[in-house]
């Protein structure tokens, strides 16, 4: 996308949601969607064999917080805890409490781009705190492609960000 000129822009990130799920969207669904994703990712990580250092995980739930703050998102509160690693079908039964309601197809390119949307505005940020995001997401997403068929070890999208 072009013209954007800043990181953690969320009306670039509902955009792009749009052009995924096909209809219009409002920045707090958009903003529910990337903190249910990342607390589904956490939650998988844990349950799963492939273990990710357990001070990433320790720092996961705080970057969820951190990321709400920091760019007036909002954060979404559930209780809900996942039986199963990896298990879209509860990924999508959050979604819809969330207000965005998907199919199983646009999931994966839903995750990515929520993915791509924070590491790439991390390191556009001259925050060091953003710094620990753009490392964290990495290593998250490397047992999420192994999990998933279909999602890129290189969280990649169209978002274009420019640097302020």
């Amino acid at each position: 996308m072009k013209g954007v000129s800043k990181a953690y822009d969320a009306k670039l990130l509902v955009k792009q949601l749009e052009v995924e799920v096909g209809r219009p969207m409002t920045i707090s669904v958009a903003s529910k969607a990337i903190s249910i994703i990342l607390k589904w990712i956490e939650q998988s990580v844990i349950l799963s064999d492939n273990k990710i250092d357990d001070v990433v995980i320790a720092i996961y739930p705080a970057l969820i917080k951190f990321l709400s703050k920091k760019i007036d998102l909002v954060e979404f509160k559930s209780e809900f805890e996942l039986e199963k690693e990896w298990d879209i079908s509860a990924l999508l039964e959050q979604l819809e409490i969330g207000g965005l309601i998907i199919a199983e197809e646009s999931a994966i390119r839903v995750i990515e781009v929520c993915l791509s949307w924070v590491k790439e505005s991390a390191e556009l940020s001259e925050s060091p705190y953003d710094d620990v995001i753009a490392v964290i997401i990495p290593v998250v997403i490397k047992p999420l492609s192994d999990a998933i068929n279909g999602i890129s070890e290189e969280i990649e999208s169209e978002i274009e960000l420019d640097e302020e």
